[in-house]
């Protein structure tokens, strides 16, 4: 029997060090977990993993009854959060507890790998894997909402013994018995996958218009506003979404305005929108402006999206959410926790 304790503190190592690395997590995104004689811990939700230092940022949960939960076709999310082990605890588990939970490996790692995001998010996403990744054994999940759905759909790609899950729109899950072994599992995957052209163009000037009054600022991060200096960026994120944490953080579509006389007027007036909407706006030619009242992570998701448009493949055909898949993503009660634990301090 290995200790618990060990993994435990092994894992909080692994998820500090993963959580700063901006080309595979973002923000609160991502989660991480152990199993061990019947227990699982889990990220708990919110928690950036860049800031994990013990075992406070994670949950121990009822392995045995996430299992049975996850069995009945009426489980909510709700059910799952009822097999944590400490009920008195005030923090929720990660949404994704019933996926780590049916996955057969003693520790599971969820990314937001971008040049995994670049693929992932076109059309054509399995074909262009499977190009990529011959001779691995891996697992397309086709997009489903995150928590209950997808975990009834990774549960049966489990079923195989693979270690890789592709999940459409969403990310990378590497899974092993060991951490060594997730990372030597990821590093190939990144290997193949890390033939996207990446696209090079000068950092542009700070934005020298001042926001004051608007409701806004100008991203901080000067590679950000390389967006509203490409009219193909400026086109893709602007037609919608296509990420959950892109959403959630950033909203449906980033509105494109001119660089006019009524530009503070016009931000003011989006600024007015109830968030996520509008949190992120375009000034073409200028830069990219965050609402000042934005969730805390928001600038980081802008950088992520700048990213994943640098290792886009070649013909890219984006595939959006729907408009029924952002009404679930945005008014889903998890999300809406999540984006409360996130927001600005008054």
């Amino acid at each position: 029997m290995q200790n618990l304790s060990t993994d435990l503190d092994r894992l909080i190592a692994y998820s500090r060090v993963l959580g700063t690395k901006p080309q595979m997590i973002q923000a609160a995104g991502g989660n991480t977990s152990v199993k061990s004689d019947g227990v699982m811990w889990i990220k708990a939700s919110g928690r950036w993993l860049s800031d994990v230092d013990d075992k406070s940022s994670f949950l121990s949960m009822d392995l045995s009854r996430i299992l049975v939960a996850l069995e009945n076709p009426e489980a909510t999310d709700a059910d799952m959060r009822a097999c944590v082990c400490n009920e008195s605890v005030a923090v929720r588990p990660s949404v994704e507890v019933p996926m780590h939970a049916a996955i057969p490996y003693r520790f599971v790692v969820h990314s937001h790998c971008v040049d995994v995001i670049a693929i992932l998010i076109q059309q054509d996403a399995e074909q262009r894997l499977k190009k990529c990744l011959e001779g691995l054994d891996w697992a397309f999940v086709p997009y489903v909402k995150p928590g209950v759905p997808l975990s009834r759909v990774v549960s049966k790609a489990a079923q195989t013994g693979t270690q890789i899950f592709f999940l459409a729109n969403h990310g990378l899950i590497v899974a092993g018995n060991t951490l060594e072994e997730i990372d030597s599992v990821t590093q190939r995957v990144l290997r193949r996958l890390a033939k996207n052209t990446v696209a090079t163009m000068p950092v542009p000037k700070a934005p020298q218009l001042a926001l004051k009054g608007s409701g806004f600022s100008w991203a901080k991060d000067p590679i950000s506003h390389q967006i509203a200096h490409d009219e193909t960026w400026i086109n893709i994120l602007s037609k919608g979404s296509f990420t959950p944490d892109i959403l959630v953080f950033l909203g449906p579509a980033l509105p494109v305005l001119e660089l006019q006389d009524t530009v503070l007027e016009d931000l003011a007036q989006l600024a007015k929108s109830p968030l996520p909407f509008n949190c992120a706006v375009i000034v073409r030619g200028v830069g990219v402006a965050l609402r000042d009242d934005a969730y805390v992570g928001s600038e980081a998701l802008l950088r992520c999206a700048r990213d994943v448009l640098s290792v886009l493949p070649e013909n890219s055909d984006i595939a959006y959410f729907s408009e029924k898949e952002q009404f679930e993503l945005l008014n889903w009660d998890s999300e809406k926790y999540r984006q409360a634990l996130n927001q600005q301090s008054a």
